[in-house]
């Protein structure tokens, strides 16, 4: 997303600044310390000017339209926005869990109070709701959907409430 949207340069200077354990090396079959997210997207937040909340969520937008190209088998399953969601714990987290055994992956629990309403709720000690909340919009935009996104998140945000509206 980085080389795509500000270009190599960028991409190689934060990688070189965020002093990384890995060296900034990635492959799409590892699985990486999230502490190193943070530190390339502050660097990205330093280079660039924009709030380090805004990348990561951002990134979970482009993330999702990744996901999309990769998995379109698995996303034609769904014929929207509410029952992607409902899904992750049991069909998508699974299926993650089946490419990356030990992957660390957040909680989701949902409760669809209406066809328009949904309270989701995610619980991480990674506390990367700006990145959820990305894939939700990324999501709503995948199924052409209009979605007001509310969130409440406790005092360290390890446990954030999502209310979403179709509008």
């Amino acid at each position: 997303m980085v080389e795509d949207r500000f270009g190599f340069e960028v991409a190689n200077r934060i990688i070189e600044n965020s002093d990384l354990s890995s060296g900034g090396v990635y492959t799409s079959v590892g699985v990486y310390d999230h502490s190193e997210l943070f530190k390339i997207v502050g660097e990205l937040s330093k280079e660039t000017g924009t709030e380090a909340s805004k990348l990561v969520k951002t990134f979970g937008e482009y993330l999702f339209s990744r996901f999309i190209d990769l998995h379109p088998n698995m996303m034609a399953k769904f014929a929207d926005t509410f029952s992607l969601i409902e899904s992750v714990e049991n069909i998508i987290h699974v299926e993650v869990e089946k490419i990356y055994p030990g992957a660390q992956l957040p909680t989701f629990k949902t409760d669809r109070i209406s066809d328009e309403e949904m309270k989701v709720t995610y619980i991480s000690n990674r506390k990367m709701s700006d990145f959820a909340e990305g894939l939700m919009i990324g999501c709503s935009n995948h199924f052409k959907e209009n979605l007001n996104i509310e969130k409440k998140s406790n005092d360290d945000g390890s446990v954030v409430e999502f209310m979403l509206t179709r509008n």
